[in-house]
């Protein structure tokens, strides 16, 4: 950018700034009038006087644009009219001492930031669509953000057996179970594939699943499983084909045989089905360095020097207000 068009943009900048300030005209002209400018003004731009202020003809029009209040010279006297209206309560805000409230005075100021915040942000221009390039370059570092988890789909005999169950008896009931996986794998392959369904059903003590052959639907490798011991989407996730058993698991509330049914490897979504959502990442990050940038450059205008084991003196003080 060259120099001449710097200062350009830079007085387009104040114009603007200055538009939105006078949009403040509820405080603004308070604490402006309340203050006193000091600023000699011609007598012809003097349309009245208010305990001997002068009301201009300046402040007339930028009450009338922070409004958009129509002005016509059938209706003149009538918007005069409305801003002495105005301006008197002004003045009986001074006489009530308003301009020197702490509350005004504060609100007054986070008017004035958020004037300033809005000028930084709708004069800075919009960030570049991102290449197809830089889309492609950001797929492949942030992959695993599109990864689908592995799902199991598994089968279950449980056989309940306490911890505080007799020794023999908890033997007895694993031999259970051992006893049914020498099945299921001397019927692997025959004219009864469902064989294990079959032994859950007589033999499970889960009754959620016995009737359905054991089939305890997908399970997802990142879901939690808090009602499981570790020990058993750990299992479960190791079997790797179709119709393979797992050994048999030893709780504290009993044994476990699993069967799995089905399993879908963990994948990634393709660069197509995720390039809108890229996009608009990439939009937002790029509002992002924007604005830590904007940041930057106030604080370089403005040098902050921060005290913060000083804030031990306020703890406490103030009430638990999020507001600014």
């Amino acid at each position: 950018m060259t120099g001449e068009s710097t200062i350009v943009q830079r007085q387009s900048n104040h114009k603007a700034l200055r538009k939105r300030f006078a949009a403040t005209v509820l405080l603004v002209p308070l604490f402006l009038l309340l203050s006193g400018c000091g600023e000699s003004i011609r007598e012809d731009d003097i349309l009245a006087r208010i305990d001997g202020e002068p009301v201009t003809r300046e402040s007339f029009q930028q009450w009338l644009e922070a409004g958009n209040r129509g002005f016509h010279p059938d209706n003149a006297e009538q918007r005069l009219e409305e801003f002495i209206a105005f301006r008197v309560r002004l003045s009986e805000a001074k006489s009530r001492g308003l301009h020197e409230d702490p509350a005004m005075r504060h609100r007054f100021d986070r008017i004035l930031a958020a004037a300033v915040e809005r000028d930084l942000k709708e004069n800075k221009a919009p960030p570049e669509p991102p290449s197809e390039s830089d889309l492609r370059e950001m797929y492949q570092d942030s992959r695993d953000d599109f990864r689908i988890p592995a799902r199991a789909r598994a089968a279950k005999i449980f056989v309940e057996a306490p911890h505080d169950m007799a020794s023999e008896r908890r033997a007895e009931r694993r031999e259970t179970l051992e006893r049914a996986r020498r099945e299921v794998e001397t019927w692997s392959g025959s004219e009864h594939p469902d064989h294990f369904g079959e032994l859950a059903v007589r033999h499970s003590h889960h009754h959620a699943s016995r009737h359905r052959g054991g089939d305890l639907g997908w399970w997802r490798e990142d879901d939690d499983f808090p009602e499981w011991d570790s020990s058993i989407p750990e299992t479960v996730f190791a079997l790797e084909t179709p119709g393979e058993l797992s050994p048999v698991i030893e709780t504290d509330n009993g044994f476990y045989l699993f069967r799995l049914v089905e399993r879908d490897e963990a994948r990634y979504r393709d660069f197509d089905s995720v390039r809108p959502r890229l996009a608009r990442r990439a939009v937002r990050e790029a509002r992002n360095e924007a604005a830590e940038l904007r940041e930057r450059e106030l604080r370089e205008r403005h040098p902050v020097k921060v005290y913060p084991e000083r804030l031990d003196s306020i703890a406490g003080t103030l009430d638990d207000d999020p507001s600014p």
